[in-house]
């Protein structure tokens, strides 16, 4: 009997890839990181750039929520300064990457990033809490 390999590869459509990020973002505003995550690791492959990036910030937001804040350093690192000044993408980036960097004792990388967090969020107890 000979076995046949099939190789699928998945073409993501613009739209395609803006409902699985639509989705994965409902699921950790819902406290669902682990579904969110499965769904963006078939998307993180994309080629294209953009998609690429923002599959990445909702991993690294998943990977936090989920308890692996190793992970989400891991993610959030490379693009972080990729994401546009001052867009809401950025600052959750640099809020999320902060706090998860503390928790895995990181605190050099930390402290820049909750710092200008703080910026934009100067009454965020959570923050107060990180940098204390």
């Amino acid at each position: 009997m000979i076995a046949l390999a099939v190789l699928v590869v998945v073409l993501w459509t613009p739209q395609a890839a803006a409902t699985t990020l639509a989705e994965a973002r409902r699921l950790i505003n819902a406290g669902q990181p682990a579904r969110a995550i499965e769904q963006l690791k078939a998307i993180a492959a994309d080629q294209d750039a953009a998609v690429q990036l923002q599959a990445g910030l909702l991993l690294g937001v998943a990977y936090y929520q989920a308890d692996d804040p190793a992970k989400a350093v891991e993610m959030l690192t490379p693009i972080v300064d990729r994401l546009p000044r001052d867009s809401i993408e950025r600052r959750e980036a640099e809020q999320v990457l902060g706090l998860a960097a503390v928790v895995v004792g990181k605190y050099a990388e930390a402290v820049p990033r909750l710092e200008a967090t703080r910026r934009w969020a100067p009454d965020n107890m959570q923050l107060a809490y990180a940098l204390a």
